[in-house]
Protein backbone atom coordinates (compact mmCIF):
# COMPACT_ATOMS: atom_id res chain seq x y z
CA UNK A 1 0.00 0.00 0.00
CA UNK A 2 2.64 2.48 0.61
CA UNK A 3 4.69 1.13 -2.18
CA UNK A 4 1.58 2.31 -4.21
CA UNK A 5 1.18 5.68 -2.43
CA UNK A 6 5.12 6.52 -3.08
CA UNK A 7 4.73 5.68 -6.96
CA UNK A 8 1.59 7.79 -7.16
CA UNK A 9 3.29 11.09 -4.95
CA UNK A 10 6.16 10.74 -7.66
CA UNK A 11 4.01 10.19 -10.71
CA UNK A 12 2.61 13.33 -9.43
CA UNK A 13 5.91 15.00 -8.77
CA UNK A 14 6.77 14.22 -12.37
CA UNK A 15 3.74 15.44 -13.85
CA UNK A 16 3.89 18.97 -11.87
CA UNK A 17 7.57 19.28 -13.07
CA UNK A 18 6.56 18.60 -16.62
CA UNK A 19 4.01 21.33 -16.17
CA UNK A 20 6.34 23.73 -14.75
CA UNK A 21 9.14 23.37 -17.02
CA UNK A 22 6.12 23.90 -20.07
CA UNK A 23 4.81 27.05 -18.24
CA UNK A 24 7.97 28.20 -17.78
CA UNK A 25 9.29 27.66 -21.24
CA UNK A 26 6.15 29.22 -22.67
CA UNK A 27 6.97 32.43 -20.63
CA UNK A 28 10.45 32.47 -21.79
CA UNK A 29 8.79 31.93 -25.45
CA UNK A 30 6.45 35.08 -24.83
CA UNK A 31 9.33 37.05 -23.15
CA UNK A 32 11.33 36.36 -26.29
CA UNK A 33 9.16 37.32 -28.96
CA UNK A 34 8.07 40.60 -27.54
CA UNK A 35 12.16 41.11 -27.16
CA UNK A 36 11.95 40.39 -30.75
CA UNK A 37 9.27 42.71 -31.61
CA UNK A 38 10.37 45.29 -29.43
CA UNK A 39 13.85 45.43 -31.24
CA UNK A 40 12.08 45.11 -34.89
CA UNK A 41 9.96 48.24 -33.52
CA UNK A 42 13.49 49.68 -32.20
CA UNK A 43 15.21 49.26 -35.46
CA UNK A 44 12.30 50.33 -37.77
CA UNK A 45 11.76 54.01 -35.58
CA UNK A 46 15.58 54.54 -35.48
CA UNK A 47 15.83 53.43 -39.15
CA UNK A 48 12.73 55.11 -40.32
CA UNK A 49 10.79 57.30 -37.77
CA UNK A 50 13.64 59.21 -36.41
CA UNK A 51 16.23 58.71 -39.07
CA UNK A 52 17.30 62.44 -39.79
CA UNK A 53 18.12 61.47 -43.58
CA UNK A 54 14.77 60.73 -44.01
CA UNK A 55 13.22 63.95 -42.88
CA UNK A 56 11.26 66.32 -44.82
CA UNK A 57 13.52 69.19 -45.57
CA UNK A 58 12.31 70.84 -48.83
CA UNK A 59 8.91 70.88 -50.26
CA UNK A 60 8.61 72.05 -53.69
CA UNK A 61 5.61 72.90 -55.52
CA UNK A 62 5.64 73.02 -59.65
CA UNK A 63 2.45 74.18 -61.07
CA UNK A 64 2.14 73.67 -64.70
CA UNK A 65 -0.84 76.26 -65.57
CA UNK A 66 0.63 79.03 -63.61
CA UNK A 67 -1.87 79.60 -61.08
CA UNK A 68 -3.77 80.60 -57.54
CA UNK A 69 -1.55 78.00 -55.26
CA UNK A 70 1.75 79.44 -57.06
CA UNK A 71 1.25 82.56 -54.59
CA UNK A 72 0.51 81.18 -52.11
CA UNK A 73 2.47 77.55 -51.54
CA UNK A 74 2.64 78.18 -47.56
CA UNK A 75 -0.99 77.94 -47.10
CA UNK A 76 -1.28 74.76 -48.95
CA UNK A 77 2.02 73.07 -47.44
CA UNK A 78 0.50 73.74 -44.07
CA UNK A 79 -3.18 72.23 -44.78
CA UNK A 80 -2.17 69.68 -46.35
CA UNK A 81 0.47 68.89 -42.88
CA UNK A 82 3.87 68.89 -45.10
CA UNK A 83 6.06 70.75 -42.87
CA UNK A 84 9.85 70.18 -42.47
CA UNK A 85 10.82 68.41 -39.73
CA UNK A 86 8.01 65.50 -40.53
CA UNK A 87 9.54 62.29 -41.09
CA UNK A 88 9.38 60.09 -44.51
CA UNK A 89 7.19 57.64 -42.25
CA UNK A 90 4.33 59.34 -42.31
CA UNK A 91 3.83 60.69 -45.80
CA UNK A 92 2.21 59.16 -48.43
CA UNK A 93 1.72 60.30 -52.18
CA UNK A 94 -1.42 58.77 -52.45
CA UNK A 95 -3.11 60.40 -49.82
CA UNK A 96 -1.41 63.73 -50.57
CA UNK A 97 -2.63 63.36 -54.22
CA UNK A 98 -6.45 62.90 -52.96
CA UNK A 99 -5.88 65.52 -50.39
CA UNK A 100 -5.28 68.19 -53.43
CA UNK A 101 -8.00 66.44 -55.93
CA UNK A 102 -10.57 67.70 -53.07
CA UNK A 103 -9.71 71.56 -54.82
CA UNK A 104 -12.26 72.34 -56.77
CA UNK A 105 -9.35 74.39 -58.46
CA UNK A 106 -6.85 71.67 -58.95
CA UNK A 107 -7.56 69.80 -62.26
CA UNK A 108 -4.57 67.21 -61.90
CA UNK A 109 -1.59 66.31 -59.89
CA UNK A 110 1.39 64.18 -59.44
CA UNK A 111 3.45 63.89 -56.44
CA UNK A 112 6.53 62.68 -56.44
CA UNK A 113 9.03 61.88 -53.02
CA UNK A 114 12.47 62.50 -54.01
CA UNK A 115 15.10 60.84 -51.62
CA UNK A 116 16.16 61.40 -49.21
CA UNK A 117 14.72 64.89 -48.50
CA UNK A 118 12.23 66.27 -50.90
CA UNK A 119 8.51 66.16 -52.06
CA UNK A 120 7.61 67.61 -55.22
CA UNK A 121 4.04 68.60 -56.33
CA UNK A 122 3.18 68.99 -59.49
CA UNK A 123 0.10 70.58 -59.80
CA UNK A 124 -2.38 71.52 -62.70
CA UNK A 125 -4.87 74.00 -61.94
CA UNK A 126 -8.43 74.90 -63.63
CA UNK A 127 -7.96 77.93 -65.66
CA UNK A 128 -10.81 80.09 -65.95
CA UNK A 129 -11.70 81.31 -69.05
CA UNK A 130 -15.43 83.19 -68.41
CA UNK A 131 -16.44 85.20 -65.66
CA UNK A 132 -19.91 84.17 -64.53
CA UNK A 133 -20.64 87.13 -61.81
CA UNK A 134 -18.48 89.18 -59.15
CA UNK A 135 -17.98 85.67 -56.90
CA UNK A 136 -17.84 82.99 -59.25
CA UNK A 137 -15.84 81.72 -62.70
CA UNK A 138 -15.91 78.65 -65.02
CA UNK A 139 -13.08 77.34 -66.46
CA UNK A 140 -13.46 75.46 -70.09
CA UNK A 141 -14.73 72.00 -68.90
CA UNK A 142 -17.97 74.18 -66.73
CA UNK A 143 -16.28 73.62 -63.71
CA UNK A 144 -17.84 76.26 -61.48
CA UNK A 145 -14.47 78.41 -59.29
CA UNK A 146 -14.23 80.81 -56.97
CA UNK A 147 -13.10 83.90 -58.32
CA UNK A 148 -10.92 84.59 -55.50
CA UNK A 149 -9.12 80.64 -55.84
CA UNK A 150 -7.48 81.54 -59.33
CA UNK A 151 -6.02 83.61 -61.83
CA UNK A 152 -9.03 85.75 -62.89
CA UNK A 153 -7.83 88.79 -61.61
CA UNK A 154 -4.34 88.41 -63.87
CA UNK A 155 -6.78 87.74 -67.50
CA UNK A 156 -8.92 89.61 -69.31
CA UNK A 157 -11.59 87.31 -69.47
CA UNK A 158 -15.03 87.71 -71.19
CA UNK A 159 -18.73 87.21 -69.51
CA UNK A 160 -21.42 84.84 -69.58
CA UNK A 161 -25.14 85.11 -68.69
CA UNK A 162 -27.56 83.11 -67.89
CA UNK A 163 -31.49 84.04 -68.07
CA UNK A 164 -31.90 81.14 -66.07
CA UNK A 165 -29.85 79.56 -63.45
CA UNK A 166 -29.30 77.39 -60.34
CA UNK A 167 -26.84 78.82 -57.77
CA UNK A 168 -22.95 78.29 -58.78
CA UNK A 169 -22.18 77.27 -55.19
CA UNK A 170 -24.16 73.96 -55.79
CA UNK A 171 -22.32 73.01 -58.91
CA UNK A 172 -18.79 74.82 -56.73
CA UNK A 173 -19.64 72.34 -53.65
CA UNK A 174 -20.21 69.06 -55.21
CA UNK A 175 -17.02 70.04 -57.34
CA UNK A 176 -19.48 68.75 -61.04
CA UNK A 177 -19.11 71.25 -63.88
CA UNK A 178 -22.58 72.80 -65.21
CA UNK A 179 -23.20 71.11 -68.45
CA UNK A 180 -25.74 73.94 -69.26
CA UNK A 181 -22.57 76.41 -69.56
CA UNK A 182 -20.73 73.73 -72.78
CA UNK A 183 -22.25 75.43 -75.61
CA UNK A 184 -21.38 78.69 -74.01
CA UNK A 185 -17.59 78.09 -73.46
CA UNK A 186 -17.25 76.24 -76.42
CA UNK A 187 -18.47 79.09 -78.76
CA UNK A 188 -15.92 81.33 -76.12
CA UNK A 189 -13.19 79.17 -77.39
CA UNK A 190 -14.18 79.41 -81.12
CA UNK A 191 -14.27 83.26 -80.95
CA UNK A 192 -10.96 83.28 -79.31
CA UNK A 193 -9.16 81.60 -82.28
CA UNK A 194 -10.06 85.34 -83.90
CA UNK A 195 -7.43 87.90 -82.68
CA UNK A 196 -9.76 90.34 -84.86
CA UNK A 197 -13.17 89.77 -82.88
CA UNK A 198 -12.84 90.88 -78.98
CA UNK A 199 -15.19 88.86 -77.06
CA UNK A 200 -17.22 90.52 -74.03
CA UNK A 201 -20.29 88.80 -73.41
CA UNK A 202 -22.55 85.74 -73.91
CA UNK A 203 -25.61 85.98 -72.89
CA UNK A 204 -27.38 82.12 -72.23
CA UNK A 205 -30.81 82.47 -73.66
CA UNK A 206 -33.70 79.83 -72.13
CA UNK A 207 -34.84 79.54 -75.90
CA UNK A 208 -32.04 77.30 -76.70
CA UNK A 209 -30.37 80.62 -78.15
CA UNK A 210 -26.30 82.54 -77.43
CA UNK A 211 -26.45 86.44 -77.84
CA UNK A 212 -22.97 87.28 -78.01
CA UNK A 213 -21.45 90.98 -78.15
CA UNK A 214 -18.00 90.98 -79.77
CA UNK A 215 -16.59 93.73 -81.34
CA UNK A 216 -14.37 93.66 -84.48
CA UNK A 217 -10.62 95.44 -84.81
CA UNK A 218 -11.87 97.67 -82.31
CA UNK A 219 -15.32 98.89 -83.39
CA UNK A 220 -18.64 99.35 -81.48
CA UNK A 221 -19.90 96.47 -80.95
CA UNK A 222 -21.73 93.62 -82.40
CA UNK A 223 -24.74 91.87 -81.67
CA UNK A 224 -24.73 88.28 -83.16
CA UNK A 225 -26.73 85.47 -82.10
CA UNK A 226 -25.78 82.01 -82.60
CA UNK A 227 -28.07 78.58 -81.59
CA UNK A 228 -27.64 76.85 -78.76
CA UNK A 229 -26.70 73.04 -78.26
CA UNK A 230 -24.43 72.72 -81.11
CA UNK A 231 -21.13 71.21 -81.22
CA UNK A 232 -17.47 72.62 -80.87
CA UNK A 233 -16.96 71.97 -85.09
CA UNK A 234 -20.01 73.68 -85.63
CA UNK A 235 -19.30 76.74 -83.45
CA UNK A 236 -16.00 76.79 -85.45
CA UNK A 237 -17.70 76.71 -88.76
CA UNK A 238 -20.10 79.08 -88.07
CA UNK A 239 -17.85 81.45 -86.29
CA UNK A 240 -15.82 80.95 -89.68
CA UNK A 241 -18.66 81.93 -91.54
CA UNK A 242 -19.64 85.15 -89.55
CA UNK A 243 -15.92 86.32 -89.57
CA UNK A 244 -16.06 86.23 -93.55
CA UNK A 245 -19.56 88.26 -93.33
CA UNK A 246 -18.26 91.24 -91.52
CA UNK A 247 -14.91 91.19 -93.26
CA UNK A 248 -17.02 91.49 -96.39
CA UNK A 249 -19.57 93.96 -94.54
CA UNK A 250 -16.91 96.54 -93.42
CA UNK A 251 -14.61 96.21 -96.87
CA UNK A 252 -18.12 97.28 -98.40
CA UNK A 253 -18.79 100.10 -95.40
CA UNK A 254 -21.46 98.56 -94.57
CA UNK A 255 -21.78 99.03 -90.40
CA UNK A 256 -24.72 97.02 -89.48
CA UNK A 257 -24.27 95.46 -85.92
CA UNK A 258 -26.47 92.80 -85.64
CA UNK A 259 -26.22 89.51 -86.73
CA UNK A 260 -28.46 86.43 -86.91
CA UNK A 261 -26.85 83.05 -87.11
CA UNK A 262 -29.52 80.81 -85.53
CA UNK A 263 -31.27 80.19 -88.94
CA UNK A 264 -29.64 77.13 -90.57
CA UNK A 265 -27.46 77.91 -93.89
CA UNK A 266 -27.92 81.52 -93.41
CA UNK A 267 -27.10 85.05 -91.71
CA UNK A 268 -29.56 87.52 -91.28
CA UNK A 269 -27.79 91.05 -90.94
CA UNK A 270 -29.60 93.85 -89.56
Amino acid sequence: MKNNQTTAMRKSAADHGKRNRRLALIILLVILLGAIAGGLYWLHRTLFVVNPRLVLQKIELHNVTGGYWEEHQSELFRDLGLLPGKSFHDIHADVIRQQLLAYPNVADVEVEILQPDTIRLNVTERVPVAVLDTQWVVDANGFILRRDRTIAKRLTLPVIREAKRQPYWWYYQRHVPRLELISALQLCAAIQNYPKLNLKLIVVRSDKKLEVQASYMGQPACHITFPANKKEKNYRDLVDRFFDVITEARRNDDMRTSFDLSFDGRIIIR
